[in-house]
C-alpha cells in the first residue's frame, strides 16, 4: 500500500526522471565535448556519470519502498538535456542543474513536513538532505571550475 499520495509520488517520479538526466546529460557530454582542455573535463563527466546512477538506484529504492511503480507513466523516460562540445558550456548547464536539484530538494523537504506519517517524513527529509549535500557540493565546484 503506497505511503504518500498520489500528488507527493508524481513529483518524485519526477526527481527520478531529473536523475536519469543527469547521468545522460554527463555521459552524453563526456563524450561529445572536444578541445585541449577535454580530457579533464572527459573523466569528471564520467565520474559524474558513474555518481548519477547511482543516484537513480537510490531514488528507484525509495520510490518502491514507499510503495511506488516505477512502470508508472510518469516514472518512466527522463527529462530533456542538452549536448555540447564546449567544455565550458557543459559545465554551466552541468551548473544549472546542479542548482534547479538543490531548490527542488528544498522543497520536496517542505513538502514532505505536511504528510503524517513520521517516519516517512524523517527518512524523505534525511533522503533528501543527502541528495541536496552532494548537489550543492557539484554547484560550489563548477562555480569554481567557472571562476564565478
Amino acid at each position: 500500500m503506497p505511503q504518500v499520495d498520489a500528488n507527493f509520488f508524481s513529483y518524485l517520479y519526477l526527481d527520478l526522471r531529473n536523475e536519469r538526466k543527469h547521468m545522460l546529460f554527463y555521459l552524453t557530454n563526456a563524450g561529445s565535448i572536444k578541445g585541449i582542455d577535454a580530457i579533464e573535463y572527459i573523466e569528471l563527466f564520467e565520474k559524474e556519470a558513474k555518481e548519477e546512477m547511482a543516484h537513480v538506484i537510490e531514488f528507484q529504492n525509495m520510490i518502491i519502498g514507499l510503495g511506488g511503480n516505477l512502470s508508472d507513466l510518469q516514472a518512466q523516460g527522463y527529462e530533456r538535456y542538452e549536448i555540447f562540445t564546449h567544455s565550458e558550456d557543459a559545465l554551466k548547464y552541468a551548473l544549472s542543474m546542479e542548482e534547479e536539484v538543490v531548490d527542488n530538494y528544498v522543497r520536496r523537504i517542505e513538502m514532505a513536513e505536511m504528510l503524517e506519517d513520521k517516519t516517512i517524513k524523517k527518512w524523505l527529509e534525511v533522503f533528501y538532505e543527502k541528495q541536496i549535500e552532494k548537489s550543492q557540493a557539484d554547484v560550489d565546484k563548477y562555480k569554481r571550475l567557472l571562476n564565478y
